[in-house]
């Protein structure tokens, strides 16, 4: 008996003296082109042509399909029959091949709707390629990496057809005029880098999505909103992966609408840092507009669930990475350099900058920057992930013009205020200290002073002495510093709230 190898070789050389009929997809072009075998595969080729006029190079797979390797476009728009008859046995056309149309300048679009057989594009498919819009049906299931990369032409993706799940690495990176994009309701994930230097100015991520990779929408120059959709059941936890929306200078909007969340704690703002000479000081090297606006309203606007799921995954991370956990059992002196150690860790953590939403604490872990309210909603947030009880901590102010937290140990009240450094005694940086001592600093701290003069013409009450400090009761990450103070319903003085709760008296 033959060897099978031996055999196929001997298939493959008759081949080359064929002439084969192809039924095209458009039955009024007659096609019969000649078959030759590839030299590099050993895998019989052919031509035919698709609707459009197009040339396809068809390869015979060794497993039993067709795949179009190549092509010379002539209609501009490509279509895939879904199958060839070779030898009278029929082909179904499944495959793009990897690099089939790279670097094609003449195609202008992809239109695979109509193909009912082809459910796989392959590695660079289309990359460089002159396609300006691109359309896929529910037969086509899998994208690989890099298969649109650097089209910088194209403008519009329909994927809302297709059955793909996953969109891999690359696929759309470099698509810088891509600015249409419409994504199938039965995606779980988005590949690393697979809509980087995009065009896009909105997307709605699915509920369905559970995975974001690692900077899948950097430096998108023209992306302003961001919404996560949320979902009726709730059961998908959708994780965000490092870098996935940093460099992107118009983001304004996040929509936090997702009730789980599992962050990275850079998704928006890089930990890489350089030197910028103009402030003297390292500063990330990635980030988003410092104006963003984060959200969370759920579904029909019935919780903001979602972004204190946000925050909490990044607050829970940054725990692990500065290896703080708070022992209910330990000494008073341990527990009390624990949150020593918190609060001096955010303080290094978050620069102290002002911006639009610095009460907000997804917003300023999201940027590094803070005002107090952010530094004491973070501080609120760590501590009780931590460990800490609710009675334990608070987050208060003066009222109008500072915002700090309350923490209590040892059956005392104490003052923390990550945002500043209270020189205390010998002139020793202190985050945590007494209410007299926080008192007395606030009185001669000339910056302090300028502040509570400036709001004094809004806010003629004198909040800084310690009868007038407040609790705020409302600590919803996403609340703001306005909101809280100037609500009288959202805050009570500290002296008041601690005797009415019986929570102990002040150190």
């Amino acid at each position: 008996m033959m060897n099978s190898k031996k055999a196929v070789a001997s298939i493959m050389a008759a081949l080359s003296l064929v002439t084969v009929p192809f039924a095209a997809l458009d039955s009024s072009i007659p096609v019969v082109t000649p078959v030759t075998a590839s030299a590099a595969s050993n895998e019989p080729t052919m031509w035919i042509k698709d609707k459009n006029n197009n040339r396809l190079k068809i390869a015979i797979s060794e497993y039993g399909y067709a795949k179009v390797v190549g092509g010379r476009i002539y209609g501009e728009i490509l279509s895939v029959p879904d199958s060839v008859t070779y030898l009278g046995k029929q082909y179904k056309i499944t495959h793009i091949a990897d690099y089939a149309f790279q670097n094609d300048s003449n195609l202008l679009g992809v239109d695979l709707r109509a193909s009912s057989s082809l459910s796989y594009i392959g590695y660079n498919a289309f990359e460089g390629s002159g396609v300006e819009t691109v359309y896929l049906g529910n037969a086509q299931e899998l994208v690989q990496n890099d298969a649109f990369r650097n089209c910088t032409s194209l403008w519009k993706v329909d994927l809302s057809s297709s059955n793909l799940r996953w969109i891999y690495n690359g696929v759309f990176s470099g698509c810088t005029s891509l600015t249409n994009l419409q994504l199938p309701n039965i995606l779980t994930g988005i590949g690393a880098c697979a809509f980087q230097n995009t065009g896009i100015s909105s997307i709605i991520i699915p509920q369905t999505v559970t995975g974001i990779q690692y900077r899948a929408f950097f430096g998108c120059n023209n992306l302003s909103r961001v919404e996560f959709e949320g979902s009726p059941s709730n059961q998908y936890e959708l994780r965000l992966y490092s870098e996935s929306f940093t460099n992107c200078p118009s983001l304004t909007s996040v929509v936090f609408n997702r009730s789980k969340f599992n962050a990275d704690i850079d998704v928006f703002t890089t930990q890489n840092r350089v030197y910028d000479a103009s402030k003297g000081r390292y500063v990330p090297e990635y980030t988003i507009n410092p104006n963003v606006s984060m959200t969370g309203y759920g579904i029909n606007g019935s919780s903001n669930a979602g972004i204190n799921s946000y925050v909490d995954s990044v607050c829970k991370k940054l725990l692990r990475k500065w290896n703080i956990s708070y022992n209910r059992n330990a000494p008073e002196r341990d527990k009390m350099q624990t949150i020593k150690d918190l609060a001096q860790h955010i303080d290094e953590y978050m620069e102290r900058n002002p911006i639009n939403e610095d009460g907000n604490a997804a917003t300023v872990l999201s940027l590094l920057n803070s005002a107090c309210g952010g530094f004491a909603r973070t501080f609120y947030r760590c501590a009780l992930l931590m460990g800490m009880n609710e009675n334990e901590v608070l987050i208060g102010g003066d009222g109008h013009c500072h915002a700090w937290n309350y923490i209590k140990n040892h059956g005392e009240w104490f003052v923390v205020d990550c945002g500043w450094d209270c020189f205390i005694g010998n002139n020793a940086t202190e985050h945590v200290v007494t209410f007299d001592q926080y008192e007395t600093f606030l009185k001669n701290t000339r910056a302090f002073q300028q502040s509570l003069a400036d709001s004094m013409v809004y806010n003629p009450t004198d909040f800084h002495t310690i009868a007038e400090w407040i609790v705020c009761n409302y600590t919803t990450s996403g609340a703001s510093d306005e909101s809280q103070y100037n609500n009288v319903d959202i805050r009570d003085k500290v002296l008041t709230y601690l005797s009415r709760n019986n929570l102990g008296p002040i150190a």
